[in-house]
């Protein structure tokens, strides 16, 4: 079989199939990534979809026609391409004209790497190439989460947040741990099909060791997922550990409101979370006529419109909803310097009278949502919906401390990041809250992306996670990831849970991403070897 036929379909159709490599099969697995991710949630899904990607640059690998180098580029392209375009629909309603400019930066960052891997995979034993696009692929994850334009979206670890038995994995390896070991099932498949592909009359070796080493790399990887799962399946049945637990009552005041224009504000009436937060603060009917009341109540991202740090009278306001409670509420809200006049994003503790305990004021701030990069350039676009004004990024990722520990804060993007979550555990939070106004009414989809974050910032941390969202999805997710307690989007109420504190430090929050440090040796390992001059072998 030669390398421009298909490797399934009729000879007829020859010419047409085998070029579907190039373009139509990746971006077929950049749409079966947007499948796989919630709420779509077919998770069995998220182990193949970059099958196709990975098969399109092995098959460059072994052409030695002219312009391979393009057509690696062009399989990387439509896969970045499509995959922004496909789980993400909703950010055009941010930004009509980023959305198309960003799936096309995502093109060309998949595409260069495609042309990258194939310089280095077609000069390196075929035991290395299944290891070396895995860990490919857990780079490009991480890029695609630091800098100017970062958006961590369609990382494949996500796709499993339902799938608790193989989530249990992120307490030892974090997201990036798991999203290369389904990279790597899906790299040894498309290796061991193109060793059964190749031209073998041409390169009878290579397609016979890629073959071999596609099936080794596969069975490793399998055998990996089951000893994973099982090991998953005996913790879910653990009772859960000892450790002081509270009452938290999370207000979902569920109303959104979107000004006209392109900018996305949602918001809620102060007076009904004031009114929910009463019925919050009365408590439950308890044995023996005493209430069952909250230790905790919390607010979602910048649901008060007030600014609750400097406004005396909407934090009187909230004292007289918490009267007669010893209840502590965390709200968020925008919150302006006084001496400075900058704004922060901030998650602000108020005790049951009313007074500022402490603050955590958001550190990952969204470019072009929170702050306009490289404003003197770009100022034209505030008239297109950017920012007219930057919010400030806060000092630290430093827990709030209150009178029962401490809580490791997130706004809304942060939870995206496991190293946000991993950096508030280490500085000692005992339990994590999520607050987020990601549940616009035209845009359910991005709201329930964010929400599956939650299960793995969970089980990497090894924290019960508090998730105040002002319109949904609200929850309480054990340390497993299970969840305690939801409120479904734009459900109005109080969501109530009992929270169990604990200062467990698992090997993830101890190590940190080491599955990234090792991927990136293997790779630099392998692009030396690729071009370190090749001996000729002596008469």
């Amino acid at each position: 079989m030669s390398s421009g036929q298909p490797l399934f379909g009729p000879p007829s159709f020859a010419r047409v199939a085998g070029g579907l490599w190039i373009w139509l099969y990746p971006m077929l697995g950049a749409a079966a990534i947007a499948v796989a991710t919630h709420p779509f949630t077919l998770s069995q899904l998220g182990w193949v979809a970059t099958l196709p990607l990975f098969y399109a640059w092995i098959r460059t690998m072994g052409d030695a026609r002219h312009g391979a180098g393009r057509r690696a580029f062009a399989s990387g392209f439509w896969f970045g391409f499509v995959l922004l375009l496909a789980i993400a629909p909703w950010f055009a309603g941010f930004s009509p004209a980023g959305y198309p400019v960003g799936a096309v930066c995502w093109g060309v960052l998949f595409g260069g790497s495609g042309v990258v891997l194939r310089l280095i995979l077609r000069r390196i034993s075929a035991i290395w190439v299944a290891p070396c696009l895995a860990s490919a692929w857990i780079l490009l994850e991480w890029v695609r989460s630091i800098g100017t334009l970062v958006f961590p979206w369609a990382v494949l670890s996500v796709t499993q947040f339902s799938n608790l038995p193989v989530l249990q994995l992120l307490d030892l390896t974090g997201a990036f741990g798991l999203s290369g070991l389904m990279a790597l099932f899906a790299a040894a498949a498309a290796q061991a099909l193109w060793g059964l592909s190749a031209p073998r009359v041409e390169e009878p070796e290579r397609s016979s060791d890629a073959r071999v080493w596609g099936v080794r790399w596969l069975t490793v990887a399998a055998v990996i997922l089951v000893l994973a799962t099982i090991r998953g399946v005996y913790i879910l049945s653990l009772p859960p550990r000892p450790g002081e637990s509270f009452d938290v009552a999370i207000v979902q005041a569920s109303e959104s409101h979107r000004p006209s224009g392109i900018a996305v504000v949602c918001i809620s009436p102060f007076g009904d979370y004031l009114r929910l937060t009463r019925d919050a603060a009365e408590g439950t009917p308890g044995t023996g006529g005493v209430r069952d009341r909250p230790d905790l109540i919390v607010w979602g991202e910048c649901a008060s419109v007030p600014d609750i740090a400097q406004d005396r009278g909407a934090r009187s306001a909230v004292a007289t909803m918490l009267a007669g409670s010893e209840a502590q509420a965390l709200i968020g809200s925008f919150v302006t310097d006084p001496e400075d006049g900058q704004t922060t994003n901030a998650a602000v503790l108020l005790s049951n009278d009313g007074n500022v305990l402490d603050r955590y004021d958001k550190v990952m701030i969204v470019p072009f949502g929170e702050y306009l990069p490289w404003r003197p350039y770009l100022g034209w676009t505030i008239a297109l919906g950017m920012p007219e004004e930057d919010l400030r990024a806060g000092p630290a990722f430093r827990p709030v401390t209150w009178n029962r520990g401490k809580i490791g804060v997130c706004i809304c993007f942060e939870s995206a990041f496991p190293r946000v979550t991993r950096a508030l555990t280490r500085n000692g939070a005992d339990v994590l809250a999520i607050l987020t106004s990601d549940g616009w009414t035209t845009r359910e989809l991005a709201g329930l992306q964010h929400y599956a974050f939650a299960s793995l910032r969970a089980v990497e941390t090894r924290r019960t996670v508090i998730r105040a969202a002002v319109t949904g999805e609200s929850a309480v997710l054990d340390p497993q990831g299970r969840v305690l307690a939801r409120l479904p989007m734009f459900e109005k109420g109080v969501l109530r849970s009992p929270v169990r504190r604990s200062d467990e430090q698992s090997l993830y929050v101890r190590l940190g991403d080491w599955p990234l440090v090792l991927g990136a040796a293997l790779l630099v390992a392998a692009t030396v070897t690729a071009v370190r001059p090749q001996r000729t072998p002596r008469d």
